[in-house]
This record gives structure tokens, sequence and C-alpha cells, in this order.
């Protein structure tokens, strides 16, 4: 017999519902700052439901069930999967509140973030792989929008932008919810049952030697005037692609490193698809070279610089990454990251 509740229980017969998922929790600070913007936020909208406790503040990773009794099997399946997930520290930030749908009188009033929510996306699709990996799939598929919920009440019209809320997250928690209805999100406890430092796993000796070969390259392109941009496309173990940045020589605007990577890799494979390979870059890929990479099936992408203004995987948006695309990739970022970045720097410091 399944221990999943169903999802009413009958009228007047209270049962405990217990209840497991992973979130983030904001430092105590934060967590009154947000207490205080959702109490001036209930009054300017003329709302009446129960604000959360600044100590119930939180935003949820991954929803494991509901439950009459604890399932020891989930929960340890649960810890393996978090075990083996490897994602640096992180600022997070958000900047607007709004409505989600739910029941009548009971829709969340949650905080949202745009691009300050983008590594928070990276940790829950890190995550997502590892639950994936220990046999949870069907909780590695669910579709995520990062939010905090505030309260519930009526449905409150349009996002209303909000001074940033920002904190640095260092740990992600596994968390038992015990309620005394399973309706009742607004009075539940929550019993923290085990705590994962984030620290970023040590790049392996193949990544370190890939990437390597990628700098090379864009010595190559720095040489020639270009920005200095390396890639390799690497498969079982024997790079099948080489590129750098070659627009300004070519008179091409697709001629970037990841593009001329790709297309020497498909020759080599005869094929359009680029199924279980690798592509290092050194720098971030930019929309055109994500979308590339996700129609060519490239399995993983490793990178070194971040590029805020451009950055496709995870920075100013994340096409590699996208729950609208048929293909996802696996994502590695960081990797030479201090040796790629002052090679640019000193590239754009010496045009200037």
């Amino acid at each position: 017999m399944s221990n999943s509740l169903p999802g009413d229980n009958a009228p007047g017969v209270p049962r405990l519902a217990s209840r497991l998922f992973f979130a983030i929790f904001p430092d105590q600070e934060t967590a009154e700052r947000i207490a205080t913007l959702a109490l001036n936020q209930r009054a300017a909208l003329g709302m009446t439901g129960t604000l959360l406790a600044p100590e119930r503040l939180h935003a949820t990773l991954y929803f494991l069930g509901d439950y009459v009794e604890l399932p020891q099997e989930t929960i340890a399946k649960a810890h393996e999967a978090a075990q083996r997930v490897a994602v640096a520290p992180f600022e997070v930030a958000f900047d607007r509140c709004m409505s989600f749908p739910g029941r009548p009188g009971r829709q969340p009033f949650v905080l949202r973030g745009g691009a300050g929510v983008q590594e928070l996306i990276c940790l829950q699709r890190a995550l997502a792989s590892a639950l994936h990996q220990v046999g949870l799939a069907n909780r590695a598929k669910s579709k995520f929008t990062p939010h905090v919920t505030l309260l519930y009440d009526e449905l409150r019209g349009r996002q209303r932008a909000v001074e940033p809320i920002r904190w640095q997250v260092h740990e992600f928690v596994l968390v038992h919810s015990v309620q005394a209805q399973a309706q009742a999100q607004a009075q539940a406890k929550y019993i923290p049952l085990a705590r994962w430092p984030l620290q970023q796993a040590p790049p392996s000796a193949d990544d370190l030697r890939y990437m390597s070969r990628a700098m090379e390259l864009a010595r190559m392109a720095e040489a020639a005037g270009e920005v200095p941009v390396g890639a390799v496309v690497v498969k079982d173990d024997r790079i099948i692609g080489e590129g750098w940045n070659r627009p300004i020589g070519t008179h091409d605007p697709t001629a970037h490193a990841e593009i001329i990577a790709i297309r020497q890799a498909a020759q080599a494979v005869g094929s359009y698809r680029l199924t279980d390979t690798t592509l290092y870059v050194t720098l971030e890929p930019c929309s055109m070279c994500a979308g590339a990479m996700v129609h060519s099936r490239v399995r993983r992408l490793v990178y070194a610089a971040s590029d805020p203004q451009a950055g496709a995987a995870g920075s100013a948006f994340n096409i590699v990454q996208s729950d609208a695309l048929n293909h996802r990739l696996q994502c590695t970022a960081g990797v030479m990251a201090e040796e790629c970045t002052a090679q640019l720097r000193e590239f754009f410091r010496a045009r200037r």
C-alpha cells in the first residue's frame, strides 16, 4: 500500500501529513527583511492572509511527496542524491512579488526573481540530475519556478517590482514538514533532516587538460586580432573538433570558436548529431553557440569565464538547460576561470 496521501482529507478528520522537500533558507537577518516586505505588501494590497513566520520562509528545490509515514527508502535515496551535488556557493536575488494560481482564496503570494535566480536554477538542475541517477526519475522531471511563498490569499493581479532581497546560499536542506492537515501549509512545523554545504568539485585532470588546449586556441585568436576565445569538442577521450574566434578575419558573424569546433567535429563523426561529446570553451557561450550545442546534441558543456552580459548558459539566460527545448546539456562552469578571465581582461585592456 502506498504511503502517499490523497489530495484532500475527509472534512473534520485531521490526519498527520509528513511532507518531504529539498529547500534553501535565508539567513535570519534576510528572513526578517522578507517578513517585513511581506507585511508591507499585504497592507498595500489589502490582503488578509496569514503571513508565514520568518523561520519558515524558503525556496523549495524539490518536492518529494506527502506521506502518512516517512518513507525511509526515499529518504535514503535523497541523501545519496544530495551527496552527488557539487555546486559552489552563490548569491540569490528576488526582486518582484506576484500571485500563483491555487485553490480559491488560497493563492500563494510569492517572491520571484529574474537573472538573480539563475544560479539557483543551476543548483536545482544539478539536484535533479542526481535524483535521476539514484532512481527518483519522476521527481527529476518536475518543473521549477524559483520563489519564496510569503502568504496565501486571493489572486492579486500582475507582478510588482520590489527592492531586491539578496542572500548568500551556502547549503541546501532536506526538510520534513509535519502538518495537522495536509492543506495547512501556513501552520506546518519544519524539521531539517540533513544539510549539505555547497562546494564546487575540483576539476578533473581531463577537464584541465582540454581547457588548457582551448586556451592555446584562444591565444591563436588573440594573435590574429580576434577576441581570445577557444573551443574543443571531445569524444571518447579524443579531440574531434577545434576552433577559435574568427569572425573578423573571415567576415563571418557566425565564426565563433564553438561553431567552428562543432562543424569540425560533425565532419569527423560523419553526423550532425554530436551525442556523447563534451564541448570545452574559454568563455560562456552566446545564444547562437548555445543554440548550436542544443541542436547538435552535445552532451556536456564545460566553460571557464562567465559572461554576465550575454552568457547563455546561466548568466544572462540559460539556453543550454531550457525546459522549453528538447535537449538539455550537463553544464560545468568555472574550470580555469581565473586564467581565462585574465586572458580576456588583458586583451580588452590593450585595446582601450
